[in-house]
């Protein structure tokens, strides 16, 4: 049988070659997690979801002029994707990309949407930013946008189509 390396240290690595600051946010019991990532990188908190977990990582890095949010679950994300939305984001207060008709990650926010970002709360993510504004759509040919993997068989069809979690 094949053993395979922790997605999140792929989807780590391909958001860490682009050169921007990386931060990884879980809960402060993760330990699994916090084993794989520089302390540097990890800001823990705890969380009753991707809302809160916005939030809270967010005002930890308030200084900054804006944010890309990815879920560490996407291990096909390229880095290309991510410099893409940054690039975009130097133009567009809030950019989504999307992958042949269908929305994907990263997502990106500049730091106007402060307020709203830190204000999100339990399970809900940013989508309702998305609702209540204009976003820049930024149209990537990167199907890693979208493959998330939440089952094994979502593992499965990720090792059909890329031998990268193979070790």
């Amino acid at each position: 049988m094949l053993r395979y390396a922790p997605l999140l240290s792929h989807t780590l690595s391909q958001a860490i070659a682009t050169g921007l600051d990386t931060y990884v946010i879980c809960q402060p019991d993760a330990y699994a997690i916090h084993a794989l990532v520089d302390p540097a990188r990890l800001i823990t908190v705890s969380s009753a979801g991707v809302g809160d977990s916005i939030a809270h990582a967010v005002r930890s890095t308030a200084h900054y002029d804006g944010w890309l949010i990815a879920l560490g679950d996407m291990p096909l994300l390229t880095t290309e994707s991510y410099r893409a939305v940054a690039e975009q984001l130097k133009h567009s207060p809030i950019v989504r990309t999307r992958v042949e008709g269908v929305f994907g990650h990263p997502v990106g926010f500049q730091q106007c949407c402060y307020e709203p970002l830190i204000a999100l709360q339990g399970d809900t993510g940013a989508r309702s930013l998305f609702d209540n504004s204009s976003p820049h759509i930024l149209e990537l040919d990167d199907p890693g946008c979208l493959w998330d993997v939440d089952s094994v068989e979502d593992l499965r069809a990720i090792e059909r189509i890329s031998p990268i979690l193979k070790r």
